[in-house]
């Protein structure tokens, strides 16, 4: 990775973790989590048994509106499948492995 590439991308995770409110930081921590056990970087989740399963507190719409601002700023690519869930494909590994050092999912 070149630096200026390098640059862009910490600067622009910082905008994304800048961002979010606690709970939506709550929210990112377990998508993410959840999200990078997949190996081929998509599939499809659901988000009500995220939110079900996790011990955190933070409801469904702000973990669909975490996933809309991954959306936005290029890290993820959804589309919503009903109530299949939603099918979710990580376009830059870097930039969501850089959103999780910088909320603390990821040791540095």
């Amino acid at each position: 990775m070149k630096v200026g590439t390098r640059m862009l991308l910490i600067t622009s995770t910082d905008v994304v973790v800048d961002g979010l409110s606690f709970s939506e930081k709550i929210a990112t921590h377990t998508l993410l989590k959840k999200l990078l056990r997949y190996e081929k970087r998509k599939g499809i989740i659901n988000v009500n048994d995220v939110v079900s399963e996790s011990n955190e507190a933070f409801t469904r719409t702000v973990a669909v509106n975490v996933l809309r601002k991954l959306e936005i700023t290029g890290v993820l690519r959804t589309r919503s499948l009903g109530v299949k869930g939603t099918y979710f494909e990580i376009l830059h590994f870097e930039a969501t492995k850089e959103i999780c050092k910088k909320i603390g999912l990821v040791k540095r």
